[in-house]
C-alpha cells in the first residue's frame, strides 16, 4: 500500500470510528440524496482531519494533488469535503497546470456544496495568480454546454470585489439570463449581490435593463432596500 493510500486509509478509520447513522441519514436527504454520509458534523470533521494532516505532513506536502484526487474517489461526501480542505491548504501550491484538476473535480461528483467553493475560492484564486489563463479557460467552459462549469464562471468572482471585471460578469449574466437553470438563475443573483457591495449602482442599472428571471432579480437586490422598476 502506497504512503498516500495508507494516510486515506487512517482516515478512513477515524472517520467511521465516530460514525453516526441518524446524522447521515439527515445529511443525505439535505444534499436530496445524491451522496452517502458518514455523518459527520463539520466541526467534528474537520478537528480528525486537522490531526491527520498534521501527521501526513511529509506525504501531504508532496503529493497533495493525488491524495485530493484518491479522496475525490471515496463514496461518503466527507471525503469530498476533506479533499476540499487539503486544497484550500495548499492554495498558495497551485500551478498553472492545476486549472485541469480544479476542472476535473468542478466536473465530478457535482453539487452546489462542492462547486461553490471550488469555483467561488479555488478557481477565483487560480485567476488571480494566472490571469493569461483565464479568457480561454472560460470560453471552453461556456462551450462546453456544463451547468456547473457555466455555473463557475459566473461565481468565481465573488471575492473580487472592487476587482471584479464588470464586464466578463454582465456579459455572462446577460448570455445566461433565458437559462432553465435553478443554479444558473441563483448564480447569477448571487453573483450580482456580490458585486452590489461595492458597486450598486451599476448592478441597480443592469437589473433594471436586462431581462433577468425573477429569482437573479431578487437574489442581486436582496440587500438593496431602494425602490427597484422591475
Amino acid at each position: 500500500m502506497s504512503a498516500i493510500s495508507n494516510w486515506i486509509e487512517t482516515l478512513k478509520e477515524a472517520f467511521i470510528r465516530e460514525a453516526d447513522t441518524e446524522r447521515s441519514l439527515a445529511m443525505a436527504a439535505y444534499m436530496k440524496h445524491n451522496f452517502s454520509f458518514i455523518g459527520l458534523a463539520a466541526p467534528l470533521r474537520k478537528k480528525i482531519q486537522s490531526q491527520h494532516f498534521e501527521s501526513g505532513k511529509e506525504v501531504l506536502d508532496t503529493h497533495w494533488r493525488e491524495t485530493v484526487k484518491l479522496l475525490w474517489e471515496e463514496d461518503a461526501r466527507e471525503f469530498q469535503y476533506t479533499a476540499m480542505d487539503l486544497l484550500l491548504k495548499y492554495k498558495r501550491k497551485l500551478e498553472s497546470i492545476d486549472i485541469h484538476l480544479l476542472e476535473e473535480l468542478i466536473r465530478s461528483k457535482s453539487w452546489w456544496d462542492s462547486v461553490d467553493f471550488l469555483a467561488g475560492t479555488m478557481v477565483g484564486l487560480y485567476f488571480r495568480k494566472y490571469p493569461d489563463e483565464r479568457n480561454l479557460r472560460i470560453q471552453s467552459w461556456d462551450a462546453s454546454q456544463n451547468m456547473w462549469l457555466q455555473r463557475s464562471i459566473l461565481i468565481f468572482q465573488l471575492r473580487y470585489k472592487d476587482d471584479t471585471d464588470v464586464a466578463l460578469l454582465f456579459d455572462y449574466c446577460h448570455q445566461y439570463a433565458a437559462s432553465k437553470e435553478f443554479f444558473i438563475r441563483k448564480a447569477i443573483g448571487w453573483a450580482l449581490r456580490e458585486l452590489a457591495k461595492t458597486q450598486k449602482e451599476k448592478v441597480i442599472c443592469f437589473v433594471n435593463e436586462t431581462n433577468l428571471s425573477g429569482l437573479s432579480k431578487r437574489e442581486a437586490l436582496k440587500h438593496i432596500r431602494q425602490k427597484i422598476s422591475f
